[in-house]
């Protein structure tokens, strides 16, 4: 787990998940759908390095307030839905931020691997905002 941690959970799944899906021709549609949603702990947890993620009360996505949570985001591809980018977050992320950020990633680890593909995205209100909107054109 340790290996994993240093190494990112993030990248090494979505190596895999794209290997799979290159593998498998089929698999890889043209367009991504992105969302999140927020994981509740139910007991303390101590503090860990400095990059683990923040568990915190905030908006509860399943409404509840009194328990810590994080933020998990997950990316599936059309017409497959294969999970191709899964990222843990801090509890406090908000949506119209980490759409935008997780994107970013997205698509430097698609120039790491020489996908040579782009992707149209889709997600919730989050993503869509008119600073946004106005600098990309491949948001559905």
């Amino acid at each position: 787990m340790d290996e994993i941690y240093e190494y990112g959970a993030s990248q090494l799944f979505a190596e895999v998940a794209f290997e799979i899906a290159l593998e498998h021709n089929d698999l890889l549609g043209a367009s991504n759908h992105l969302d999140s949603t927020s994981i509740s702990v139910c007991r303390e947890y101590e503090k860990g390095s400095p990059t683990a993620i923040k568990l915190t009360h905030e908006f509860s996505k399943d409404y509840r307030p009194d328990l810590k949570q994080a933020v998990l985001s997950l990316i599936v591809n059309d017409p497959s839905t294969i999970p191709l980018w899964m990222e843990p977050l801090d509890g406090n992320s908000s949506d119209k931020k980490s759409f935008h950020e997780t994107i970013k990633k997205v698509k430097n680890f698609q120039k790491q691997i020489d996908l040579g593909k782009d992707f149209k995205w889709i997600a919730d209100a989050a993503l869509y905002s008119n600073d946004k909107l106005l600098k990309q054109n491949d948001y559905l």
